[in-house]
């Protein structure tokens, strides 16, 4: 139960012992905890009990970057080698910037360097997906592009928040239905997606009164509470007593750099699957 300290314990004990569902609710439960333990122990169990299947990492990684001290647990894992920056998602990066730290802005751009591309940057990254895709287009590809593969990419990179052909998460727009062959909407839509974002898909930070920092879709709100919904498509429930500022921010949910970290021929790969007009046929495997 949120706000019963003697609750702390129990719940940390879950994190070695319990179901991937029950760690998840555990950690999700602990959020309300301002509790130097809570860091420790998720860093201390992050690598032995807390894989990537079953959200379970993901789930960590976003606790771990909503309170300072936590933050600061979970980058000096990162300074001592025990967990790569390579395996930390950018939005997950850029929840930590929200922390109003110097101690923590300096250990995030030496790990990362900067999140945000400059308008150049994108303007290049978006000339270049076009060259590969028409390269494609015209046939001058050395390999042809798999669908197959480029659906696993999207289950890593995309499926989180996007649904496509029935599958994936529900923060994000829903893709089916989109003009995904449209490469003039699409590509700048990957590339820089807080260059134009719908009024339902606009993320909020709060920050309550003990120091706990989220971000989120406006999920749910009632004259008590406020229910954020994060990247991962999980809710927090929050009473608006304990919130101090609630606030809309100009940065899509969606991190930048999906494309920037992939091979031209898993670029390739990832178009040849989301601008399919139909599904994969059933059994299809790479």
């Amino acid at each position: 139960q949120a706000g019963k300290p003697e609750v702390v314990n129990p719940l940390l004990g879950l994190l070695s012992s319990g179901s991937p569902a029950i760690k998840r609710a555990a950690m999700l439960a602990l959020i309300n905890y301002d509790d130097p333990k809570v860091g420790q122990t998720i860093c201390s169990r992050y690598q032995s009990s807390l894989p990537a299947e079953h959200d379970l990492r993901s789930t960590a990684q976003r606790v771990l970057a909503s309170r300072a001290v936590w933050t600061k647990q979970f980058l000096l894992e990162i300074a001592e080698f025990r967990i790569k920056p390579a395996t930390v998602p950018l939005d997950i990066v850029q929840q930590m910037r929200l922390h109003n730290d110097p101690e923590i802005q300096a250990a995030l751009d030496k790990f990362w360097g900067r999140t945000r591309a400059t308008p150049e940057e994108k303007l290049q990254q978006i000339s270049r997906v076009r060259s590969l895709l028409a390269s494609m287009s015209a046939g001058e590809s050395s390999s042809t592009p798999d669908p197959v593969a480029g659906r696993e990419l999207f289950r890593k990179n995309c499926a989180t928040c996007h649904t496509l052909f029935d599958e994936g998460g529900q923060t994000g727009p829903k893709l089916t239905g989109y003009e995904r062959d449209n490469l003039d909407f699409m590509i700048p839509s990957i590339v820089d997606p807080s260059a134009a974002i719908r009024e339902e898909f606009t993320q909020f930070q709060v920050l309550t009164h003990d120091g706990l920092v989220l971000n989120g879709l406006l999920d749910d709100q009632t004259p008590t509470t406020i229910t954020l919904r994060g990247a991962n498509n999980q809710t927090t429930l929050l009473n608006r007593d304990d919130v101090e500022t609630l606030k809309a921010v100009e940065v899509s949910l969606m991190p930048e750099g999906v494309l920037e970290k992939m091979s031209d021929g898993d670029v390739l790969n990832l178009f040849a699957y989301i601008t399919r007009r139909t599904p994969l046929p059933a059994g299809s495997v790479q």
